[in-house]
């Protein structure tokens, strides 16, 4: 039983697992409280009313009730129509975050109940074991690996028209409706996560769902990138992660994984589909994905050379770090303090000169006097 703000939140024998019944009931009472706040207690009848009515209307042998509703929605005033809408809308999208979660979590728990040396049903550890089974060696499950060539592609379709302060806000509560299946969670951080979802919705409440003026080319791209840039940019090494330990597990091999999941897209550099798209546009779309992913490497070596603190007194370089730094010196990249402040971390002066040439790269193009042309040091 979840509370907030006097409030108890339970399952409903409603065919569905009880973590996700609750959920769905937690967000139906968030959503209709916020409605509350945002168009006052007048509309809000209106919408629950018209929820109790639909909900009977739907039983067997109820078709008067349905001619009622039906002409219940005709007689809604615009502003009442309004609200309706927004609130069953901002519910079911709720709702979809909500069953998002609850395949992690019965993935999750399907994984603990697992068979010791069993991976996960419909897992790729699976597969991978499957294919041992069937008689493959390593070398064969990697040549297989090599013949795929999966592609997903990124359209500026207009099906997908939510905005991105939409998307975001979204995620946020899908994080903290992860947060409180967290089983540590106190009371009152029980409390405060319920409250973080509640003044999403608020704020979802009063956000335009679709923008106020038509996309423009740069838009749809930027509505492209928040997927490349975030789950997309996360969930593929994932993925690649898997394959590669399932192939430790259970043939005891490292191996060189070809890259058999890459992403595309046409949008931006779709003249056939949309007549703005010029060469200019194209040029353009290239050089955002450009800086895009450049912030993504940034980022990723500014946490790595967090993270690698390793000290040359106590854990000596590889010879093959010290040959790259004195390359990397030659050129230099870095203000001598830089670089005698880290003389005795090897690996954080390297990521020191990564992250100049990725900003150079970015920034100051025409300064970099030999960019990176493979991952070797």
């Amino acid at each position: 039983m979840l509370k907030w703000k006097g409030l108890d939140i339970q399952a409903e024998g409603t065919g569905i697992t009880r973590p996700l019944s609750e959920q769905v009931n937690l967000l139906g009472t968030l959503v209709g409280q916020a409605l509350r706040t945002i168009a006052g207690e007048k509309i809000f009848n209106y919408v629950e009313q018209f929820r109790r009515e639909c909900k009977e209307a739907n039983l067997p042998g109820r078709g008067d009730l349905r001619e009622q509703v039906l002409q219940q929605i005709q007689d809604f005033q615009e502003r009442e129509l309004l609200w309706l809408l927004r609130a069953y809308s901002t519910f079911f999208h709720m709702v979809n975050q909500a069953e998002q979660r609850e395949i992690v979590r019965i993935n999750r728990e399907r994984e603990k109940q697992t068979e010791s040396g069993r991976p996960r049903k419909e897992s790729i550890a699976e597969a991978i074991l499957q294919l041992k089974e069937a008689g493959f060696q390593a070398a064969e499950v990697v040549a297989l690996l090599n013949q795929l060539d999966i592609q997903p592609t990124l359209t500026a379709h207009p099906t997908e028209a939510r905005r991105r302060a939409i998307l975001r806000k979204q995620q946020n509560i899908a994080h903290y409706l992860q947060r409180l299946q967290e089983c540590e969670l106190t009371p009152r951080e029980k409390d405060a996560a319920i409250q973080e979802i509640y003044h999403n919705i608020l704020v979802l409440l009063g956000t335009d769902e679709v923008p106020t003026r038509r996309p423009e080319v740069r838009d749809e791209i930027k509505h492209g990138l928040h997927f490349l840039t975030s789950s997309i940019w996360e969930v593929v090494p994932e993925i690649m992660a898997d394959v590669r330990d399932a192939l430790q597990r259970f043939y005891n091999e490292e191996v060189e994984l070809p890259v058999f999941l890459r992403y595309r897209t046409w949008i931006g550099t779709d003249q056939d589909g949309n007549p703005n798209v010029t060469p200019e546009v194209i040029a353009r779309a290239f050089r955002m994905y450009r800086q895009a992913v450049l912030n993504l490497y940034a980022g990723d070596l500014a946490q790595l050379q967090k993270e690698l603190s390793l000290s040359e007194r106590l854990i000596p370089a590889p010879p093959v770090l010290k040959k790259s730094i004195g390359k990397e010196r030659e050129q230099n990249l870095l203000p001598p303090e830089v670089e005698v402040r880290l003389a005795e971390e090897p690996f954080r002066l390297k990521l020191a000169y990564l992250r100049e040439k990725i900003r150079r790269l970015r920034d100051e193009p025409e300064s970099l006097p030999k960019p990176y042309r493979s991952r070797d040091f």
